[in-house]
């Protein structure tokens, strides 16, 4: 069986599809200024995409440990 890699995008809960559209959004702002030639404010986008990532990261551990708990 081949594998669907866009299978994840439908077991992908709306908190999640949330945290994905803002670093998406986010790394499309930072290229965008970067070829405008705004090298700081592209890496000041870039670093809050991939805060926003790491937030995603919390909040998924953060959710499974709740759900270890429950059982």
């Amino acid at each position: 069986m081949k594998a669907n890699p866009f299978s994840a995008l439908r077991r992908m809960s709306t908190e999640a599809a949330v945290f994905a559209a803002i670093t998406l959004l986010l790394s499309t702002l930072a290229v965008m200024q970067a070829l405008a030639g705004n090298l700081i404010n592209a890496m000041q986008l870039e670093i809050f995409a991939l805060l926003s990532l790491q937030l995603y990261h919390f909040e998924i551990t953060k959710s499974m440990i709740r759900r270890v708990r429950k059982e």
